[in-house]
């Protein structure tokens, strides 16, 4: 038997566990006797209990027992106290020899660490009361968690953690963040505390803060695991199109002012970490609007849909705006992989499955465009413009434009298909050479007449075919490039180059040049024209003109001169007049040895007179 106490009452199941695993001081409230069982000799125990000063004396002796030498263990029984809610703590009852006893006092809770560790004190006559021996704990616990992003198991790597708003570091100094799997683990001081997590650019719910609610701190005081996800709302707005040609990819993207003309598009995407998009099973099939700011007012321009499908979750479907082609996706911010884009009946090719980065395309950007609403003219007389500014804001801009082989046609200046004779002289008079209906010529090929005046307007454009508008044609001008003509029909048959106007066409004159009088060779009596573009960057592009389906051969009617070729002197021309100004000491002079220069130029037109 050891460490007997008697109460005058019963104790709680706490005072119970607290109080029989250490000495007490014999002074407490409701206690009557109190006997260590220590004395090791004789027949008596001795009563420790007391009110002040003042002994209870209930003694006791031992009848048919003896002394024991096994003591309790220190886990079992020991000088110690605990604290209270408020970290106060009494260690009373210590026992000290005659001339003093030194102990050390060392706080101990579960995995705590304390600064100091111990405190070493001298108790006895004269020093037996202490006070202010004081310990700090400076535990710190593993915290982990982890961080997604909204609606998605994709984990957000390089999230900072902060903890009471102070960058979480490691011991060499190092941002503690999420890895590639969106886990952290970080050491949280012991006590109350709140995390949060941060990284440039990105908004997260409910500030990314643990607890959720503001101003609440957690009590920290072992291992923990966050259970709930941190959750990463952001969202990077990405605005294109896409469609064929330079005149519809050269429009500004988000005001719904392209035509769609090659059919209903789908782009697929997929982050090249390889993450699932969505959360939970089946697919997601949702839309964005597309939409931008006209005044004061949000116009809608059109809708894109999209799909996250349970066949593939890692990849996203956009479907731009049928009407438009334009398109307005929110996507991670992640760097994303174009596995391919298609438009009705046609396939980009590979130079467009690039990586869309939209890591670091966090900033705001806008186009804004200013529109005239009408104008007032005022009493005196100046007019009074009344302009509005609309907007569209995105993140990224990424437009998908086709651009395919150009073709060539060559017409009248007037725009019909015959630039070439439509009626020819006979002794009978004149007949028609061309099909009035068609403009076709009515012989094997067209004719031409020497020193007749012509004039073609040469287009040079792309043709798209929407197939998913009942295969409606566009022919997109091509603004980008030079067309070359080497005329066999006119006088001047050297080649020439014509820059391509921005309405995509080059307006050529000629005169009817010789005819040709041989047989044998490109065929009897025929001369060639040939018409070549030359488009794309750094003129990459060759497009030659088809007839038909193949070279432009015609005839020239007229006659061939006859003699020799001969060169005839110009007449003289007075350079300079020498004549006395007025004045009888007023004279005019050319001296020798000056010098002067003049520089005529001539030039020689294509065209011959008449």
């Amino acid at each position: 038997i050891d460490e007997v106490r008697i109460w005058h009452r019963a104790l709680e199941q706490d005072e119970i566990l607290k109080k029989s695993l250490m000495y007490i001081a014999g002074t407490e409230v409701d206690l009557s006797g109190y006997y260590r069982m220590n004395e090791g000799v004789g027949e008596n125990f001795f009563d420790l209990s007391r009110r002040g000063f003042i002994y209870n004396e209930k003694h006791g002796f031992i009848s048919k027992a003896t002394w024991s030498t096994i003591i309790p263990l220190v886990k079992q029984l020991a000088v110690k106290g605990l604290t209270d809610k408020n970290g106060n703590y009494i260690i009373s009852g210590i026992p000290y020899s005659s001339d003093g006893s030194t102990y050390r006092i060392v706080p101990v809770y579960k995995v705590h660490s304390f600064d100091p560790t111990e405190r070493l004190l001298f108790i006895g006559p004269g020093s037996n009361t202490f006070s202010d021996i004081n310990f700090i704990d400076v535990s710190s616990f593993p915290v982990n968690g982890y961080v997604y992003y909204k609606n998605t198991k994709f984990p957000v790597e390089g999230v900072q953690i902060k903890i009471d708003g102070k960058p979480a570091v490691t011991s060499e100094g190092n941002l503690i963040t999420t890895n590639s799997l969106g886990y952290f683990l970080v050491d949280v001081p012991i006590g109350r505390h709140n995390l949060q997590m941060a990284k440039s650019g990105h908004v997260f719910r409910n500030n990314g803060r643990f607890p959720l609610k503001s101003g609440v701190d957690f009590d920290f005081q072992s291992a923990y695991t966050v259970q709930q996800d941190f959750i990463d709302s952001t969202l990077i707005k990405v605005i294109g199109k896409v469609v064929g040609g330079p005149v519809q990819g050269e429009k500004t993207t988000g005001f719904g002012r392209t035509k769609n003309n090659i059919g209903n598009a789908e782009i697929i995407l997929t982050t090249q970490k390889g993450y699932t998009l969505k959360d939970g099973t089946g697919d997601v099939i949702s839309s964005w609007d597309n939409k931008y700011q006209q005044g004061a007012i949000t116009k809608k321009t059109g809708v894109t849909n999209y799909t996250i499908s349970n066949v593939a979750p890692k990849n996203i479907s956009i479907k731009p705006d049928v009407i438009t082609g334009e398109y307005f996706a929110y996507l991670l911010p992640e760097r994303y992989a174009i596995n391919s884009v298609k438009a009705g009946n046609y396939t980009f090719d590979a130079s467009f499955n690039t990586v869309m980065d939209l890591e670091s395309a966090t900033l705001n950007k806008s186009y804004i465009d200013t529109v005239l609403v009408d104008s007032t003219l005022l009493a005196n007389g100046t007019v009074h413009y009344n302009n509005r500014t609309d907007s569209v804001s995105y993140q990224l801009e990424k437009s998908f434009v086709l651009r395919v082989a150009p073709e060539i046609s060559a017409l009248a200046a007037d725009g019909t298909p015959a630039f070439w004779d439509k009626k020819a002289k006979t002794p009978n008079g004149e007949i028609d050479i061309v099909n009035t209906a068609t403009g076709e010529p009515l012989t094997q090929y067209p004719i031409f007449t020497q020193r007749g005046k012509y004039k073609l307007r040469i287009n040079v454009f792309e043709k798209f075919i929407n197939a998913s508008n009942g295969n409606q044609e566009d022919k997109v001008p091509v603004k980008d490039g030079v067309v070359e003509i080497q005329n066999g029909l006119a006088i001047n048959t050297l080649k020439e180059s014509y820059e391509i106007n921005d309405f995509g066409y080059v307006l050529y004159s000629f005169a009817g040049g010789l005819p040709n009088i041989t047989t044998g060779g490109i065929g009897d009596y025929l001369k060639p024209m040939t018409i070549v573009a030359l488009t794309g960057k750094d003129n990459a592009i060759n497009t030659s003109w088809q007839y038909n389906g193949g070279p432009f051969y015609a005839y020239v009617l007229g006659g061939m001169p006859t003699g020799n070729n001969f060169v005839t002197t110009g007449p003289n021309e007075i350079e300079m007049i020498l004549r006395d100004p007025y004045g009888s000491n007023s004279y005019a002079y050319l001296e020798k040895s000056s010098s002067y220069s003049k520089t005529t130029t001539r030039e020689i037109l294509n065209q011959e007179a008449t």
